[in-house]
């Protein structure tokens, strides 16, 4: 493998499947990323191991679940993370992203040789600033209301993220500095609620716009059949300017002569809910519209498309990244490659099952394995169990017969689930094994700090 080789990857946050030209969407939402997937491998059962950003991002970073670590949400100090293994390699190493549970706050810079999370640059003014971060981004519906609403006035609010073609400027200043051997990872946060799309990327005026995320922000979100309609709208033109920024992006790599050398991977940390399951934004649920997501690796040289149905997961995008650059396999990663699908090999990747899981508590999120309830789900290709602790409710569905998860079969395939749920508590054992694992690794290094000083 050529050393000087560059990987991107891009993240989107909450960019649903279904929303994507290439996987199947009509709607022309995303003719860059459809223009770049003729020459790219399409996978179109890429399942996430969780349904929001903390749960999802360990699997992408360490090919693990969110909750084998004692600390979580930070991401595992006790396991090696794809940047890290590239750093060591010889790769230079960048992230660049505006999600404040995605900063150097929860150990997102762990391998990173530059890390730009847009919050202050210490440990002690980082965690001032994601917390500062949050709490904006629970007012701004109130900001919102009685600017738009009461003042009627032409005022521009700035999101409570980095826009895509802010990312891509700094990024891109990075780039140019070093253009050979690096791995950058991006993520764009305009896809997620606020749903904010530049004038020209909408087609809904700015009341409604803001009118919208007032109806998004009661709890729970009721609306009209309209008022969904425009919500979708505005989520959809989201979609429209990430893609435009993508496209802008691609376009500058090509000036630099940077992407024709570039292995890019593009997908989403989870999807978003509009109402599928009588809900909104996206949570612990585990449905579909949350936890199927794309997934698209556009190699070096490659000049066809190939459509990959099996059924894979994110869990195993690090194992497939080293297997890809030739390095030798990580113990550490609990996933495995799906390189032999991509190389169309005889002994061909197979996975029967992917394992998602969240956590909440009285009917909301929960980010405390410690407070929370499980809710966890078992999905093959054909069908899915999902477990919640808290309302101990079990919900079987046939994906082939009902891919929109609206009738709930576990009492007419009782065989099926049981073994499900066995698959499900053996999970969860092996979970507390190695949480238990890392517990004690923890307790050993603060006994190692005290004996230093």
């Amino acid at each position: 493998m050529n050393k000087k080789i560059n990987i991107f990857l891009i993240t989107i946050d909450c960019l649903r499947y279904d929303h994507v030209g290439c996987f199947g969407n009509k709607e022309k939402l995303t003719p860059n990323i459809d223009d770049i997937s003729n020459n790219s491998v399409l996978f179109s059962q890429a399942i996430v191991n969780g349904s929001s950003t903390p749960f999802s991002f360990p699997s992408i970073f360490s090919s693990s679940y969110p909750l084998i670590d004692p600390n979580f949400p930070n991401l595992s100090r006790f396991r090696l993370t794809l940047p890290e293994i590239l750093k060591n390699k010889g790769f230079k190493t960048a992230g660049f992203n505006s999600n404040p549970y995605l900063s150097k706050y929860y150990n997102y810079d762990i391998g990173f040789t530059y890390f730009d999370d847009i919050f202050s640059k210490t440990k002690e003014q980082n965690q001032k600033g994601v917390k500062g971060f949050i709490k904006k981004h629970k007012k701004l519906n109130s900001i919102i209301t009685k600017i738009y609403a009461k003042l009627r006035i032409k005022h521009k609010i700035k999101p409570p993220y980095e826009r895509a073609e802010d990312i891509n400027q700094r990024v891109l200043s990075w780039v140019k500095e070093n253009p050979k051997g690096i791995f950058v990872w991006m993520h764009y946060m305009d896809t997620h609620h606020p749903f904010l799309p530049p004038k020209e990327f909408r087609n809904t005026s700015a009341r409604k716009m803001y009118r919208a995320e007032k109806i998004l922000g009661r709890n729970p979100p009721k609306m009209s059949e309209k008022e969904l309609k425009n919500i979708k709208n505005l989520y959809k033109g989201t979609i429209r300017y990430v893609d435009y920024a993508i496209g802008n992006f691609f376009n500058e790599l090509k000036n630099l002569g940077v992407y024709k050398n570039s292995l890019i991977i593009i997908t989403s940390d989870h999807g978003e809910e509009f109402l599928d399951h009588r809900g909104v934004s996206h949570v612990w649920k585990l449905y579909e519209e949350l936890i199927h997501v794309p997934l698209l690796f556009k190699f070096p040289g490659r000049l066809r498309q190939l459509k990959v149905n099996k059924l894979v997961t994110l869990l195993d995008l690090a194992p497939s990244i080293i297997d890809y650059l030739g390095f030798e396999k990580v113990d550490d990663f609990l996933g495995v490659s799906f390189m032999s699908v991509i190389n169309e090999d005889k002994q061909q990747y197979y996975r029967k099952s992917v394992i998602s899981e969240s956590l909440t508590k009285d009917g909301n999120v929960s980010l405390s394995y410690k407070e929370g309830y499980r809710v966890t789900s078992y999905r093959t290709e054909k069908w899915k169990l999902i477990l919640n602790q808290e309302t101990n409710s079990k919900e079987l569905y046939n994906l082939k017969d009902d891919p929109y998860e609206s009738k709930n079969i576990y009492n007419d395939n009782e065989k099926i689930a049981k073994d499900f749920e066995q698959k499900i508590a053996d999970h969860i054992e092996k979970e507390e094994i190695l949480r238990d694992k890392f517990r004690k690794r923890q307790k050993l290094r603060d006994v190692v700090k005290k004996i230093s000083f």
